[in-house]
């Protein structure tokens, strides 16, 4: 099913109403109206902010809501790396980050920055740098 879109946005992509006299985002409010409860988390399965379809809100935890968005759904568009190597699951990496987030990086670089820091650490660097007659 489509996505119904909430007319009133705000900024950050989500809508507001009044419940009780305080604000509530709206896709809450009808996940209430729907199920009769408000979860600690509503996630909307479309990646649509915006989207009040019941059918498109799921009630979650806090650290499962974390877990699907541990990386940006921009992040997970992009098909190539800043230096334009393609992310294939063989050039791919997840790291954990200590705040518990996760971070794709692509292993070509990876690679290629390990290999410059032991050159740099073996003083091979300098050398090459002196031979280019470049400091």
């Amino acid at each position: 099913m489509t996505c119904i879109n909430a007319k009133l946005i705000q900024l950050d992509g989500y809508s507001r109403v009044r419940y009780l006299g305080e604000p509530i985002y709206l896709h809450r409010k009808v996940y209430h109206e729907t199920h009769g409860t408000f979860p600690e988390v509503v996630h909307h399965t479309c990646n649509n902010k915006s989207c009040v379809n019941p059918e498109h809100l799921v009630a979650s935890t806090l650290e499962e809501h974390s877990r699907n968005h541990h990386i940006g759904l921009k992040t997970k568009l992009k098909k190539f790396c800043k230096h334009g190597h393609e992310f294939t699951e063989e050039n791919t990496y997840i790291q954990v980050l200590p705040d518990g987030k996760e971070k794709r990086g692509c292993r070509s670089c990876q690679k290629r920055y390990n290999k410059e820091g032991r050159l740099k650490m073996a003083g091979i660097r300098t050398i090459k740098l002196l031979v280019e007659g470049r400091r």
